[in-house]
């Protein structure tokens, strides 16, 4: 991962406007800051064992069932 140059609070104030008042380069700069790639236009990111395990528990729970799409 590379270092972000966004302060945390620069951050949440652009997740509280979902983005719409960041720039491009300060989208790019916070995806890349959470491991987060761009691939062939779909959002790509690595998790790690406990995370795998718990999206898969959400995926099998009958609250997210069919909602949640599984990559090939």
């Amino acid at each position: 991962m590379s270092k972000c140059d966004r302060t945390e609070d620069q951050i949440k104030a652009y997740e509280e406007e979902n983005y719409n008042n960041a720039t491009f380069l300060d989208f790019i700069a916070v995806i890349d800051a959470l491991g987060i790639q761009l691939q062939s236009g779909r959002f790509c990111a690595s998790l790690d064992e406990f995370y795998q395990e718990g999206l898969a528990v959400a995926r099998q729970s009958d609250s997210f069932g069919d909602q949640i799409p599984t990559s090939s």
